[in-house]
C-alpha cells in the first residue's frame, strides 16, 4: 500500500502484539520506528520488502520482540542497540545485499536468546568468529551466500539442529566453499 506515516496513537494499543508493514516503501523508517518502539505489548514485527535503508537505534526499546523480520530492504549495518532485544528469537535479515556481515555479525551475536537466523541472499563470504557467542542459535540459513570460509567458532553452537549453506545451481554468486571446521 502507500502508507507514508504511521498515527501517532498507534503507540497507544496496549495488547497489539503483532505488526505487519511488508512493502511500505513510503514509510519513513525513523518516524515508523519511533512509535513502533512505544508499542509495550509488540512481539512480531514484519518490516520487510520496505527499501529501508537502517535500523534505527529506537530499535533497543522494543523489549518484547520475539519475531523481526526485515528481509528483502537496503540495510548495511546492524545498530548497537539490537543486544537490547533480550526476547528475539527469530531475526530475517536475508536478501540484504548490501549487508556489512562481519560487523553485523558481531551485534546480532549479543543478541543472546536467538534461535533463528536468516541471512541467505545477503552477499556474506565469509562466517566469522562471533558466530559462537549465538549458544542458542538452533536454526542458521545462509543459503545463496557466496561463502568462503566457516569459522571454527561455528562449533560453539552447541543446539544448532539446522544449517543451509548450499547455493542455487543458477546463482552467479556460487558458494566456493570447500571444508567446514
Amino acid at each position: 500500500n502507500k502508507l507514508n506515516a504511521l498515527p501517532d496513537s498507534m503507540a497507544f494499543c496496549p495488547q497489539l502484539e503483532e505488526i505487519n508493514l511488508r512493502n511500505n516503501i513510503y514509510l519513513d523508517e525513523n518516524a515508523a520506528f519511533s512509535i513502533l518502539s512505544k508499542i509495550k505489548s509488540l512481539k512480531s514485527l514484519n518490516f520487510s520488502g520496505s527499501r529501508l535503508q537502517s535500523i534505527p537505534s529506537s530499535i533497543g526499546a522494543m523489549n518484547k520482540l520475539e519475531s523481526l523480520n526485515l528481509s528483502h530492504n537496503l540495510i548495511t549495518e546492524i545498530p548497537e542497540e539490537v543486544e537490547k532485544l533480550k526476547t528475539l528469537k527469530t531475526l530475517d535479515l536475508s536478501s540484504n545485499k548490501s549487508l556489512n556481515a562481519t560487523t553485523s555479525m558481531v551485534q546480532i551475536s549479543k543478541i543472546s536468546n536467538l534461535e533463528k537466523l536468516y541471512l541467505n541472499n545477503s552477499g556474506i563470504s565469509e562466517i566469522p568468529a562471533t558466530i559462537g557467542a549465538l549458544t542458542q542459535i538452533k536454526f542458521l540459513d545462509l543459503f545463496n551466500n557466496p561463502i568462503k570460509k566457516v569459522h571454527s567458532s561455528i562449533g560453539d553452537c552447541s543446539n544448532l539442529e539446522e544449517i543451509y549453506l548450499g547455493s542455487d545451481f543458477f546463482n552467479k554468486e556460487r558458494m566456493e566453499l570447500q571444508t567446514i571446521p
